[in-house]
């Protein structure tokens, strides 16, 4: 997903087609009960960078940003600020939307899916 803070969603309701916009950061952060939330900016880059603690009590990192268009470049950028900020540093998981050069970094997509689908108790 590389415009989480832009994504929309197709609704029908009423015989009627609508788009609407999902906040899709949020939606993904009270899946696995992140609570904190913190916006950094970076060169007309935007993060959103959540922490707390997933259902197995693990310290968990989430870092959303929007990277449509990015080249190798803009990834070196991101491995390079991340690691100046220390953004994902003190947590045993650690989710990025999209691809990622950050190490052990997962990207979020299939949690998003698994736990938006696979119903209550998961």
């Amino acid at each position: 997903m590389s415009c989480p803070f832009n994504y929309k969603l197709v609704a029908h309701s009423d015989g009627e087609t609508r788009e609407t916009v999902a906040d899709i950061p949020e939606t993904f952060n009270y899946l696995p009960v992140l609570r904190l939330r913190r916006v950094y900016g970076d060169g007309g880059h935007r993060y959103s960078v959540y922490r707390g603690k997933n259902h197995e009590e693990s310290a968990v990192k989430v870092v959303w940003r929007e990277t449509e268009e990015w080249e190798k470049k803009d990834y070196t950028h991101d491995l390079n600020f991340i690691g100046k900020l220390k953004l994902a540093a003190g947590a045993d998981e650690v989710f990025v939307n999209r691809d990622s050069l950050i190490p052990d970094a997962q990207t979020s997509e299939p949690l998003f899916k698994f736990r938006m689908f696979a119903g209550v108790g998961v």
